[in-house]
């Protein structure tokens, strides 16, 4: 498996993949050019998008969506590369702190086993649109 770094030109991609995922028309302004592309054999398995924040040291894995195509076994394989290269890629662009959320059972797994530590268990997503 290879990682690729940056998401520019890979939005309409995975806007078409979180909407399937997700049920709703993903804003296409919510995918940064910050992320990674894990690919194994010329076939994307997944996308893993990292939002870097401008007034401190923190990046936050804000989306991890798999290839539609993908069999369980590549997902599985394809986000626990990319999870543990994550770390290493939000350091080099000078992230100190790597934040997520998932309640997503098996990714929440693939985190604990890659060192990272749970906080509140009764967190939520919610969203706001606050633009014009």
């Amino acid at each position: 498996m290879k990682i690729y770094e940056g998401l520019k030109g890979k939005e309409e991609i995975l806007r078409g993949w979180i909407s399937l995922r997700t049920g709703m028309e993903f804003p296409i302004e919510w995918i940064p050019e910050t992320g990674l592309e894990v690919v194994d054999d010329g076939k994307t398995l997944c996308y893993l998008v990292v939002y870097f924040e401008k007034t401190c040291p923190v990046a936050y894995i804000g989306w991890i969506v798999s290839n539609p195509e993908n069999t369980l076994k590549e997902s599985a394989e394809g986000i626990a590369f990319g999870i543990g290269a994550v770390a290493g890629y939000a350091k080099r662009l000078g992230a100190r702190h790597l934040l997520t959320t998932t309640g997503n059972e098996r990714i929440n797994g693939i985190y604990t086993r890659r060192g990272f530590i749970g906080g509140d268990e009764r967190v939520q997503h919610k969203y706001l649109y606050i633009g014009g």
